[in-house]
Protein backbone atom coordinates (compact mmCIF):
# COMPACT_ATOMS: atom_id res chain seq x y z
CA UNK A 1 0.00 0.00 0.00
CA UNK A 2 1.29 3.23 -0.94
CA UNK A 3 2.05 6.01 1.29
CA UNK A 4 -0.77 8.35 0.57
CA UNK A 5 -3.54 5.26 1.25
CA UNK A 6 -1.45 5.08 4.43
CA UNK A 7 -1.55 8.84 5.32
CA UNK A 8 -5.44 8.88 4.29
CA UNK A 9 -6.22 5.76 7.01
CA UNK A 10 -4.20 6.68 9.51
CA UNK A 11 -5.79 10.46 9.26
CA UNK A 12 -9.32 9.15 9.21
CA UNK A 13 -8.28 6.54 11.82
CA UNK A 14 -6.80 9.35 14.04
CA UNK A 15 -10.20 11.76 13.24
CA UNK A 16 -12.12 9.07 14.75
CA UNK A 17 -10.40 8.52 18.01
CA UNK A 18 -10.72 12.13 18.62
CA UNK A 19 -14.16 12.23 17.77
CA UNK A 20 -15.15 9.56 20.32
CA UNK A 21 -12.66 10.88 23.22
CA UNK A 22 -14.88 14.22 22.30
CA UNK A 23 -17.85 12.11 22.69
CA UNK A 24 -17.19 10.52 25.93
CA UNK A 25 -14.65 13.42 27.58
CA UNK A 26 -16.00 16.49 26.78
CA UNK A 27 -19.56 15.71 28.78
CA UNK A 28 -17.30 15.01 31.81
CA UNK A 29 -14.62 17.35 31.88
CA UNK A 30 -17.63 20.18 32.05
CA UNK A 31 -19.26 17.92 34.94
CA UNK A 32 -15.63 17.92 36.72
CA UNK A 33 -14.54 21.38 35.45
CA UNK A 34 -17.57 23.26 35.36
CA UNK A 35 -18.98 25.36 32.56
CA UNK A 36 -16.99 28.19 32.98
CA UNK A 37 -13.63 27.08 33.37
CA UNK A 38 -14.15 24.31 30.65
CA UNK A 39 -14.79 27.62 28.51
CA UNK A 40 -12.19 28.63 29.56
CA UNK A 41 -9.87 26.07 29.00
CA UNK A 42 -10.98 26.05 25.35
CA UNK A 43 -10.60 29.73 24.88
CA UNK A 44 -7.01 29.56 26.44
CA UNK A 45 -5.96 26.56 23.63
CA UNK A 46 -7.12 28.80 20.61
CA UNK A 47 -5.66 31.84 22.04
CA UNK A 48 -2.71 29.97 22.27
CA UNK A 49 -2.50 28.43 19.08
CA UNK A 50 -3.00 31.66 17.61
CA UNK A 51 -0.56 33.43 19.60
CA UNK A 52 1.99 29.99 17.81
CA UNK A 53 1.48 31.83 14.69
CA UNK A 54 4.67 33.67 15.68
CA UNK A 55 7.22 31.16 15.71
CA UNK A 56 7.36 31.72 12.20
CA UNK A 57 5.91 28.66 10.92
CA UNK A 58 9.59 27.09 10.40
CA UNK A 59 8.04 23.30 10.45
CA UNK A 60 5.04 24.05 7.83
CA UNK A 61 7.77 25.68 5.06
CA UNK A 62 10.13 22.60 6.04
CA UNK A 63 7.47 20.30 4.82
CA UNK A 64 6.50 21.62 1.64
CA UNK A 65 10.12 22.30 1.26
CA UNK A 66 10.99 18.37 1.47
CA UNK A 67 7.84 17.50 -0.30
CA UNK A 68 8.80 19.69 -3.13
CA UNK A 69 12.51 18.63 -3.32
CA UNK A 70 11.95 14.80 -2.76
CA UNK A 71 12.34 13.58 -5.92
CA UNK A 72 15.61 15.19 -6.67
CA UNK A 73 17.35 13.09 -4.11
CA UNK A 74 19.53 15.75 -3.17
CA UNK A 75 20.18 14.23 0.31
CA UNK A 76 22.64 17.08 1.49
CA UNK A 77 20.37 19.92 0.13
CA UNK A 78 17.34 18.23 2.53
CA UNK A 79 19.82 17.95 5.34
CA UNK A 80 20.87 21.69 4.65
CA UNK A 81 16.92 22.40 5.43
CA UNK A 82 16.40 20.96 8.73
CA UNK A 83 19.07 22.79 9.90
CA UNK A 84 17.32 26.21 8.15
CA UNK A 85 14.02 25.52 10.13
CA UNK A 86 16.16 25.22 13.40
CA UNK A 87 17.87 28.96 12.37
CA UNK A 88 14.57 29.98 11.38
CA UNK A 89 12.98 28.99 15.13
CA UNK A 90 15.80 30.64 16.88
CA UNK A 91 15.33 34.21 15.01
CA UNK A 92 11.29 34.12 15.53
CA UNK A 93 11.76 33.13 19.07
CA UNK A 94 11.82 35.98 20.84
CA UNK A 95 8.87 37.15 18.73
CA UNK A 96 6.72 34.22 19.88
CA UNK A 97 7.75 34.81 23.59
CA UNK A 98 6.39 38.36 23.10
CA UNK A 99 3.25 37.12 21.51
CA UNK A 100 2.65 34.75 24.18
CA UNK A 101 3.44 37.06 27.30
CA UNK A 102 0.38 39.08 25.80
CA UNK A 103 -1.46 36.87 25.76
CA UNK A 104 -1.17 36.12 29.31
CA UNK A 105 -0.57 40.02 30.15
CA UNK A 106 -4.40 40.90 28.23
CA UNK A 107 -6.40 37.30 29.34
CA UNK A 108 -9.29 39.86 31.56
CA UNK A 109 -9.55 41.56 27.69
CA UNK A 110 -9.44 38.61 25.54
CA UNK A 111 -11.98 36.37 28.20
CA UNK A 112 -15.00 38.28 28.54
CA UNK A 113 -16.56 37.53 32.26
CA UNK A 114 -13.08 35.92 33.75
CA UNK A 115 -13.50 35.85 37.24
CA UNK A 116 -11.10 38.02 39.21
CA UNK A 117 -10.40 34.71 41.63
CA UNK A 118 -10.08 32.54 38.27
CA UNK A 119 -7.72 34.66 36.84
CA UNK A 120 -4.21 33.58 38.87
CA UNK A 121 -5.19 29.87 37.75
CA UNK A 122 -5.85 30.95 34.07
CA UNK A 123 -2.66 32.91 33.66
CA UNK A 124 -0.22 30.04 35.52
CA UNK A 125 -2.65 27.56 32.73
CA UNK A 126 -1.58 30.05 29.50
CA UNK A 127 1.79 30.07 30.86
CA UNK A 128 2.55 26.22 30.93
CA UNK A 129 0.38 26.02 27.39
CA UNK A 130 2.74 28.74 26.37
CA UNK A 131 5.54 26.21 27.15
CA UNK A 132 4.32 23.92 25.33
CA UNK A 133 3.92 25.74 22.04
CA UNK A 134 7.53 27.35 22.52
CA UNK A 135 8.62 23.51 22.11
CA UNK A 136 6.12 22.18 19.78
CA UNK A 137 7.74 24.19 16.96
CA UNK A 138 11.28 22.31 17.79
CA UNK A 139 9.40 18.64 18.22
CA UNK A 140 7.28 19.35 14.80
CA UNK A 141 10.25 18.79 13.19
CA UNK A 142 10.60 15.16 12.14
CA UNK A 143 7.05 15.08 11.85
CA UNK A 144 7.28 17.97 9.24
CA UNK A 145 9.70 16.19 7.31
CA UNK A 146 7.78 12.06 7.55
CA UNK A 147 4.87 14.56 6.16
CA UNK A 148 7.22 15.98 3.34
CA UNK A 149 8.41 12.43 2.26
CA UNK A 150 4.90 11.23 2.33
CA UNK A 151 5.18 9.04 5.39
CA UNK A 152 2.83 11.09 7.38
CA UNK A 153 1.43 8.52 8.93
CA UNK A 154 4.24 7.34 11.07
CA UNK A 155 3.63 10.53 12.50
CA UNK A 156 -0.07 10.37 12.83
CA UNK A 157 -0.44 7.10 14.81
CA UNK A 158 2.11 8.30 17.10
CA UNK A 159 0.28 11.29 17.95
CA UNK A 160 -3.19 9.21 18.05
CA UNK A 161 -1.29 7.21 20.82
CA UNK A 162 -0.49 10.41 22.86
CA UNK A 163 -3.61 11.85 22.43
CA UNK A 164 -5.60 8.67 24.36
CA UNK A 165 -3.13 9.17 26.81
CA UNK A 166 -3.06 13.05 27.45
CA UNK A 167 -7.08 12.80 27.37
CA UNK A 168 -7.65 9.74 29.71
CA UNK A 169 -4.71 11.68 31.84
CA UNK A 170 -6.97 14.91 31.91
CA UNK A 171 -10.16 13.29 32.84
CA UNK A 172 -8.57 11.21 35.77
CA UNK A 173 -7.01 14.66 37.07
CA UNK A 174 -10.26 16.69 36.69
CA UNK A 175 -12.30 14.04 38.01
CA UNK A 176 -9.76 13.98 40.93
CA UNK A 177 -10.16 17.67 41.84
CA UNK A 178 -6.99 19.37 40.13
CA UNK A 179 -7.95 22.59 37.97
CA UNK A 180 -6.59 23.70 34.86
CA UNK A 181 -2.97 23.92 35.86
CA UNK A 182 -2.86 20.38 36.22
CA UNK A 183 -4.35 19.74 32.49
CA UNK A 184 -1.96 21.97 31.12
CA UNK A 185 1.28 20.00 32.60
CA UNK A 186 -0.22 16.76 31.26
CA UNK A 187 -0.47 18.88 27.67
CA UNK A 188 2.74 19.59 28.08
CA UNK A 189 4.29 16.33 29.36
CA UNK A 190 2.67 14.30 26.24
CA UNK A 191 3.81 17.38 23.74
CA UNK A 192 7.43 16.63 24.72
CA UNK A 193 7.03 12.99 24.72
CA UNK A 194 5.23 12.80 20.87
CA UNK A 195 8.03 14.66 19.90
CA UNK A 196 10.61 12.42 21.12
CA UNK A 197 8.96 9.35 19.72
CA UNK A 198 8.43 10.99 16.11
CA UNK A 199 12.11 12.02 15.99
CA UNK A 200 13.17 8.33 16.98
CA UNK A 201 11.00 7.03 14.44
CA UNK A 202 12.24 9.38 11.39
CA UNK A 203 16.05 8.96 12.72
CA UNK A 204 15.30 5.09 11.77
CA UNK A 205 12.95 5.99 8.64
CA UNK A 206 14.52 8.13 6.93
CA UNK A 207 17.77 7.52 5.62
CA UNK A 208 18.99 11.09 4.37
CA UNK A 209 17.99 12.20 8.20
CA UNK A 210 20.67 15.33 9.72
CA UNK A 211 21.88 17.68 9.84
CA UNK A 212 24.12 19.76 7.50
CA UNK A 213 25.02 23.54 7.46
CA UNK A 214 23.15 25.79 5.52
CA UNK A 215 23.89 28.04 2.74
CA UNK A 216 23.40 31.82 2.59
CA UNK A 217 20.93 31.30 -0.27
CA UNK A 218 19.52 27.98 1.72
CA UNK A 219 18.58 30.55 4.70
CA UNK A 220 17.32 33.18 2.19
CA UNK A 221 14.77 30.88 0.49
CA UNK A 222 13.80 29.58 3.30
CA UNK A 223 13.06 32.84 5.24
CA UNK A 224 11.27 33.85 2.03
CA UNK A 225 8.73 30.54 2.33
CA UNK A 226 8.61 30.77 5.79
CA UNK A 227 7.91 34.41 6.90
CA UNK A 228 4.87 34.26 4.09
CA UNK A 229 3.97 30.73 5.49
CA UNK A 230 3.84 32.18 9.14
CA UNK A 231 1.32 35.20 7.59
CA UNK A 232 -0.34 32.48 6.05
CA UNK A 233 -0.34 30.15 9.82
CA UNK A 234 -1.86 33.34 11.32
CA UNK A 235 -4.92 33.70 8.67
CA UNK A 236 -5.89 29.95 8.80
CA UNK A 237 -6.41 30.26 12.50
CA UNK A 238 -7.94 33.63 12.33
CA UNK A 239 -10.45 31.23 9.63
CA UNK A 240 -10.55 28.72 12.28
CA UNK A 241 -10.56 30.38 15.15
CA UNK A 242 -12.65 33.39 14.46
CA UNK A 243 -16.22 31.95 15.98
CA UNK A 244 -14.54 30.90 19.23
CA UNK A 245 -12.83 33.69 20.02
CA UNK A 246 -15.34 36.45 19.16
CA UNK A 247 -17.44 34.30 21.07
CA UNK A 248 -15.01 34.09 23.94
CA UNK A 249 -14.45 38.17 23.92
CA UNK A 250 -18.18 39.29 23.45
CA UNK A 251 -19.80 36.85 25.61
CA UNK A 252 -17.48 35.03 28.14
CA UNK A 253 -16.52 31.25 28.50
CA UNK A 254 -20.24 30.27 29.49
CA UNK A 255 -20.97 31.00 25.50
CA UNK A 256 -17.80 29.23 24.73
CA UNK A 257 -19.01 26.05 25.94
CA UNK A 258 -22.48 26.24 24.40
CA UNK A 259 -20.76 26.86 21.15
CA UNK A 260 -17.91 24.15 21.81
CA UNK A 261 -20.93 21.51 22.01
CA UNK A 262 -22.90 23.02 19.42
CA UNK A 263 -20.25 23.39 16.56
CA UNK A 264 -19.10 19.60 17.75
CA UNK A 265 -20.22 18.07 14.24
CA UNK A 266 -19.15 20.82 12.38
CA UNK A 267 -15.86 21.00 13.45
CA UNK A 268 -15.09 17.08 13.43
CA UNK A 269 -16.97 17.38 9.11
CA UNK A 270 -14.18 20.40 8.94
CA UNK A 271 -11.04 18.07 9.93
CA UNK A 272 -12.71 15.35 7.22
CA UNK A 273 -12.03 17.94 4.31
CA UNK A 274 -8.81 19.09 5.96
CA UNK A 275 -7.19 15.57 6.17
CA UNK A 276 -8.75 14.65 2.82
CA UNK A 277 -6.42 17.48 1.44
CA UNK A 278 -3.50 16.90 3.72
CA UNK A 279 -3.27 13.39 2.58
CA UNK A 280 -2.68 13.97 -1.08
CA UNK A 281 -0.96 16.94 -0.96
CA UNK A 282 2.79 15.26 -0.37
CA UNK A 283 1.91 13.49 -3.70
CA UNK A 284 0.59 16.79 -4.85
CA UNK A 285 3.72 18.51 -4.22
CA UNK A 286 6.30 15.30 -6.18
CA UNK A 287 3.97 16.42 -9.39
CA UNK A 288 3.95 19.93 -9.01
CA UNK A 289 7.68 19.34 -8.46
CA UNK A 290 8.59 17.20 -11.50
CA UNK A 291 6.67 19.60 -13.72
CA UNK A 292 3.92 17.24 -14.49
CA UNK A 293 1.15 19.33 -14.36
CA UNK A 294 -1.53 17.61 -16.13
CA UNK A 295 -1.52 14.45 -13.54
CA UNK A 296 -1.14 16.81 -10.62
CA UNK A 297 -4.27 19.00 -12.51
CA UNK A 298 -6.20 15.56 -12.77
CA UNK A 299 -5.28 14.71 -8.95
CA UNK A 300 -7.03 17.97 -7.65
CA UNK A 301 -10.20 17.76 -9.87
CA UNK A 302 -10.33 14.54 -8.55
CA UNK A 303 -9.62 15.59 -4.93
CA UNK A 304 -12.51 18.62 -5.32
CA UNK A 305 -15.00 16.26 -6.13
CA UNK A 306 -14.53 13.87 -3.55
CA UNK A 307 -14.59 17.07 -1.08
CA UNK A 308 -17.89 17.90 -2.83
CA UNK A 309 -19.48 14.91 -1.74
CA UNK A 310 -18.02 14.86 1.56
CA UNK A 311 -18.90 18.50 2.51
CA UNK A 312 -22.80 17.75 1.00
CA UNK A 313 -22.98 14.63 3.23
CA UNK A 314 -21.90 16.03 6.20
CA UNK A 315 -23.32 19.90 6.00
CA UNK A 316 -26.90 18.15 5.28
CA UNK A 317 -26.67 16.12 7.87
CA UNK A 318 -25.53 18.86 10.32
CA UNK A 319 -28.36 20.58 9.50
CA UNK A 320 -30.68 17.74 9.48
CA UNK A 321 -29.70 15.99 12.91
CA UNK A 322 -27.33 18.51 14.80
CA UNK A 323 -30.65 19.67 17.35
CA UNK A 324 -31.12 16.05 17.91
CA UNK A 325 -27.14 15.42 18.37
CA UNK A 326 -26.58 18.13 20.43
CA UNK A 327 -29.87 17.51 22.64
CA UNK A 328 -29.44 13.47 23.46
CA UNK A 329 -25.83 14.11 24.09
CA UNK A 330 -25.66 17.12 26.59
CA UNK A 331 -29.08 18.43 26.97
CA UNK A 332 -31.30 20.76 24.90
CA UNK A 333 -29.28 23.75 27.05
CA UNK A 334 -26.31 23.38 25.19
CA UNK A 335 -27.95 23.58 21.78
CA UNK A 336 -27.84 27.08 20.44
CA UNK A 337 -30.64 26.91 18.40
CA UNK A 338 -31.82 26.40 14.35
CA UNK A 339 -30.45 29.46 12.92
CA UNK A 340 -26.97 29.39 14.40
CA UNK A 341 -26.81 25.78 13.57
CA UNK A 342 -27.39 26.45 9.70
CA UNK A 343 -24.99 29.58 9.66
CA UNK A 344 -22.23 27.31 11.06
CA UNK A 345 -22.95 24.77 8.44
CA UNK A 346 -22.67 27.47 5.65
CA UNK A 347 -19.64 28.85 7.38
CA UNK A 348 -18.19 25.45 7.53
CA UNK A 349 -19.02 25.07 3.76
CA UNK A 350 -17.15 28.14 3.06
CA UNK A 351 -14.37 27.32 4.91
CA UNK A 352 -13.67 23.67 3.76
CA UNK A 353 -13.79 25.14 0.02
CA UNK A 354 -11.21 27.87 1.03
CA UNK A 355 -8.94 25.97 2.95
CA UNK A 356 -8.18 22.84 0.43
CA UNK A 357 -7.75 25.79 -2.60
CA UNK A 358 -5.19 26.94 -0.27
CA UNK A 359 -3.31 23.64 0.05
CA UNK A 360 -3.25 22.92 -3.44
CA UNK A 361 -1.30 26.34 -3.55
CA UNK A 362 0.86 25.39 -0.46
CA UNK A 363 2.91 23.02 -2.59
CA UNK A 364 3.75 25.04 -5.10
CA UNK A 365 5.78 27.44 -2.64
CA UNK A 366 4.53 30.28 -4.03
CA UNK A 367 2.60 31.60 -1.72
CA UNK A 368 2.51 35.30 -1.49
CA UNK A 369 -0.82 36.14 -2.84
CA UNK A 370 -2.50 33.74 -1.37
CA UNK A 371 -1.35 35.10 1.83
CA UNK A 372 -2.21 38.68 0.74
CA UNK A 373 -5.89 37.54 -0.35
CA UNK A 374 -6.56 35.24 2.84
CA UNK A 375 -5.41 37.73 4.89
CA UNK A 376 -7.79 40.44 3.80
CA UNK A 377 -10.25 38.18 3.67
CA UNK A 378 -9.71 37.38 7.51
CA UNK A 379 -9.09 40.75 8.51
CA UNK A 380 -12.28 42.02 6.66
CA UNK A 381 -14.39 39.13 8.15
CA UNK A 382 -13.64 39.84 11.31
CA UNK A 383 -14.46 43.47 11.15
CA UNK A 384 -17.52 42.62 9.50
CA UNK A 385 -18.41 40.11 12.13
CA UNK A 386 -17.76 42.94 14.77
CA UNK A 387 -19.59 45.47 13.30
CA UNK A 388 -22.92 43.00 12.81
CA UNK A 389 -23.05 41.98 16.37
CA UNK A 390 -22.41 45.62 17.86
CA UNK A 391 -25.23 46.61 14.94
CA UNK A 392 -27.77 43.92 16.09
CA UNK A 393 -26.99 42.06 18.94
CA UNK A 394 -27.13 38.52 17.72
CA UNK A 395 -25.17 35.57 17.22
CA UNK A 396 -26.72 35.08 14.09
CA UNK A 397 -25.48 38.55 12.61
CA UNK A 398 -22.00 37.92 13.71
CA UNK A 399 -21.84 34.69 11.48
CA UNK A 400 -23.26 36.22 8.77
CA UNK A 401 -20.59 39.53 8.99
CA UNK A 402 -18.03 35.85 8.53
CA UNK A 403 -19.28 34.89 5.91
CA UNK A 404 -19.81 37.50 3.63
CA UNK A 405 -16.14 38.79 4.52
CA UNK A 406 -14.46 35.42 3.51
CA UNK A 407 -16.25 35.70 -0.05
CA UNK A 408 -13.07 37.55 -1.60
CA UNK A 409 -10.76 34.20 -0.63
CA UNK A 410 -13.83 31.74 -1.58
CA UNK A 411 -13.46 33.43 -5.15
CA UNK A 412 -9.70 34.10 -5.60
CA UNK A 413 -8.21 31.30 -4.02
CA UNK A 414 -9.57 28.92 -6.90
CA UNK A 415 -8.74 31.31 -9.30
CA UNK A 416 -4.89 31.07 -8.46
CA UNK A 417 -5.10 27.23 -8.28
CA UNK A 418 -6.19 27.56 -11.59
CA UNK A 419 -2.73 29.10 -12.52
CA UNK A 420 -0.45 26.57 -10.84
CA UNK A 421 -2.20 23.63 -12.47
CA UNK A 422 -4.37 23.70 -16.07
CA UNK A 423 -7.72 23.32 -14.96
CA UNK A 424 -10.58 24.79 -14.50
CA UNK A 425 -10.93 27.18 -11.54
CA UNK A 426 -14.56 26.43 -10.68
CA UNK A 427 -16.34 22.74 -10.07
CA UNK A 428 -19.37 24.01 -11.44
CA UNK A 429 -21.38 20.66 -10.99
CA UNK A 430 -20.79 19.97 -7.56
CA UNK A 431 -21.20 23.27 -6.24
CA UNK A 432 -24.33 23.35 -7.37
CA UNK A 433 -25.23 20.04 -6.25
CA UNK A 434 -23.95 20.78 -2.58
CA UNK A 435 -26.13 24.12 -2.79
CA UNK A 436 -29.46 22.63 -3.65
CA UNK A 437 -28.88 19.69 -1.14
CA UNK A 438 -28.11 22.19 1.70
CA UNK A 439 -31.44 24.46 0.72
CA UNK A 440 -33.48 21.22 0.87
CA UNK A 441 -31.61 20.11 4.36
CA UNK A 442 -32.60 24.19 5.80
CA UNK A 443 -35.79 23.89 5.14
CA UNK A 444 -36.54 19.81 6.27
CA UNK A 445 -34.53 20.54 9.51
CA UNK A 446 -37.69 21.95 11.55
CA UNK A 447 -39.28 18.63 11.00
CA UNK A 448 -36.46 16.27 12.29
CA UNK A 449 -36.99 16.39 16.48
CA UNK A 450 -35.52 12.25 17.55
CA UNK A 451 -35.87 11.63 20.72
CA UNK A 452 -32.99 9.07 22.52
CA UNK A 453 -29.63 7.63 21.16
CA UNK A 454 -31.73 4.42 19.17
CA UNK A 455 -33.76 6.99 17.01
CA UNK A 456 -31.08 9.37 16.56
CA UNK A 457 -28.48 6.18 15.30
CA UNK A 458 -31.39 4.77 12.74
CA UNK A 459 -32.20 8.17 11.71
CA UNK A 460 -28.34 8.82 11.40
CA UNK A 461 -27.96 6.05 9.01
CA UNK A 462 -30.50 6.09 7.09
CA UNK A 463 -29.83 9.71 6.16
CA UNK A 464 -25.60 9.16 5.32
CA UNK A 465 -27.22 6.18 3.02
CA UNK A 466 -29.36 8.55 0.97
CA UNK A 467 -26.80 11.83 1.45
CA UNK A 468 -24.06 9.40 0.03
CA UNK A 469 -25.96 7.54 -2.90
CA UNK A 470 -27.07 11.58 -4.06
CA UNK A 471 -23.19 12.60 -3.75
CA UNK A 472 -21.76 9.94 -5.74
CA UNK A 473 -25.08 10.24 -8.39
CA UNK A 474 -24.83 13.86 -8.82
CA UNK A 475 -21.69 15.64 -7.85
CA UNK A 476 -19.02 12.85 -8.04
CA UNK A 477 -17.75 12.09 -11.95
CA UNK A 478 -17.92 8.99 -13.70
CA UNK A 479 -14.21 8.84 -13.93
CA UNK A 480 -13.36 9.99 -10.18
CA UNK A 481 -16.12 7.44 -9.31
CA UNK A 482 -14.02 4.27 -11.15
CA UNK A 483 -10.71 5.80 -9.28
CA UNK A 484 -12.69 5.61 -5.77
CA UNK A 485 -13.91 2.24 -6.46
CA UNK A 486 -9.95 1.05 -7.95
CA UNK A 487 -8.68 2.50 -5.16
CA UNK A 488 -11.00 1.87 -1.88
CA UNK A 489 -11.36 -2.32 -2.75
CA UNK A 490 -8.00 -2.63 -2.12
CA UNK A 491 -7.48 -0.99 1.17
CA UNK A 492 -10.81 -2.31 2.16
CA UNK A 493 -9.18 -6.06 1.49
CA UNK A 494 -5.91 -5.40 3.22
CA UNK A 495 -7.63 -3.72 6.21
CA UNK A 496 -9.98 -7.22 6.59
CA UNK A 497 -6.44 -9.51 6.44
Amino acid sequence: MNGTKLNAIALYVNFGVLALLGLFINPLLVQSLGAADFGTWKSLLRLLDLSGVADGRATQALKWIVAHRSRDNDEFELRRAITASIIMWLFWLPVLLLAISAVIYFLPSLINGLAADHLSVARWTALILGSNIILSAMVGIPDAVLIGTNQGYRSTVITTVFVVLSSAAMLVMAQAGYNLPTLALITLMTGMLNGLCTWLVARRRIAWWGLAKPARSDIVRFAGFSNWTSVWGLVQLLLISSELLLISFLSGPIAVTKYTFTSYAVQFALSICLMTGSAVTPRLGGLIGARDLKLAGSLVNQTREILLAIMTVSGAGILLLNRTFVSTWVGPEQYMGDHINALMVIAFLQLAHIRFEAQVQDVGLDISRKVLVGLASACLSLLLAGLCYYAFGSLESLYAGLIIGRLPASFVLPQLVAKLVPISPYNRRGIIGLGITAIGAILIAPFFNQHGWLAFSLTSALILIVLSGLSLACIVSPETRSVICKRWLPVRGEIAR
